[in-house]
């Protein structure tokens, strides 16, 4: 395109219009005036040999020339420039909107990301010497901030084993004791609250709005790696686990989810949090990717159902059975 704006200069530049004299005076011929064009009619002007309208023609096309040279000027500098700089054309530069990194997602949400630790006290009997004893079992889980009061939620089953000792660690180190505002074992969810200020609460998306394909990261506590991050995509929506729990429409990724990861955080591209990290189909060898999270629009109703009555009321449809009287059969 650069070297067909420079031919069409050159073209340009080496079309001029000059006027020059013809015959000879001392001979006797008469002076003529002839300009040099392409076509002497051009705009349907007519040669005239006292040369008075060709010379105002004449004018008017060098006017024209000159405003033609600087427009291919203009256009080719405006090309060049685009070419060297392409972010100065926002249509060009935001063509691609989809990032080639997901670290600014991170550092968005891994602040909200708690890591949480559990012990329980477990009765063994030795087989052997018919003895018994008691050992401290610890697990590993996490649970996402939700805003400045305090609020944090998590998986239901992280405390289904009734541990003895809960401790929340923040992604700034500090540790604190949470209490227990409710539990939905229908759903498989906990909120918890701490008395900590200055939160960093994770901003929600609607899950509703997720399709299949769109990249997602898991973020929780591995294995007690804290922060451990891990991407996939949507693999299915909608998805029912019964033998988990009663309501809940999982969302499929094949985002890893190992131990730690209960409770964690599934964001979008965005830093925003659209489920739960909750459970994955199987720990054998044979079955891998195939991991589930409870949608952040249903979390969000049961957070507020818990807050305001401490767990979730739902409708059901009563029966009483009664005999028949002779009447009414």
């Amino acid at each position: 395109a650069l070297f067909c704006f420079v031919s069409i200069l050159v073209d340009l530049q080496q079309t001029r219009f000059t006027v020059r004299m013809t015959g000879a005076p001392d001979l006797g011929a008469e002076p003529r005036r002839i300009i040099h064009v392409a076509n002497l009619n051009w705009l349907g002007a007519k040669r005239d040999i006292s040369g008075k309208p060709g010379h105002r023609v004449a004018k008017f096309k060098s006017a024209l020339v000159f405003l033609l040279q600087s427009i291919v000027v203009g256009l080719a500098v405006a090309f060049v420039v685009v070419l060297v700089r392409p972010d100065l054309m926002p249509g060009l530069a935001n063509k691609d909107s989809s990032p080639a990194s997901y670290a600014d997602a991170v550092s968005i949400s891994a602040a909200s990301v708690a890591n949480i630790y559990t012990k329980r006290l477990v009765q063994e009997t030795d087989a052997k010497t018919d003895r018994t004893r008691i050992r401290i079992d610890t697990a590993f889980a996490s649970a996402v901030v939700l805003d400045e009061e305090g609020y944090l939620v998590t998986n239901y089953h992280v405390f289904q084993d009734e541990p003895t000792e809960i401790r929340v660690q923040f992604s700034d180190g500090r540790i604190a004791e949470p209490e227990i505002v409710g539990l939905d074992a229908e759903n498989d969810l906990a909120l918890l609250k701490v008395d900590i200020t200055d939160l960093r609460p994770i901003k929600l998306a609607k899950s509703n709005e997720l399709r299949i394909g769109d990249v997602v990261l898991a973020i929780g506590n591995t294995y007690g790696l804290s922060t451990s991050v891990t991407q996939g995509i949507v693999s299915a929506t909608g998805r029912n686990l019964y033998q988990l729990v009663t309501f809940a429409n999982f969302i499929q990724t094949d985002a890893a989810i190992n131990a730690g990861n209960s409770g964690g955080a599934l964001v979008n591209s965005l830093g925003e949090l659209v489920g739960i990290n909750t459970a994955v189909l199987a720990q054998d060898t044979g079955t891998e990717g195939i991991g589930f999270a409870i949608p952040v629009d249903l979390v969000r109703g049961v957070v507020e159902q818990i807050k305001l009555n401490g767990r979730v009321i739902r409708g059901y449809m009563g029966l009483l059975p009664d005999d028949l009287t002779n009447a009414e059969r």
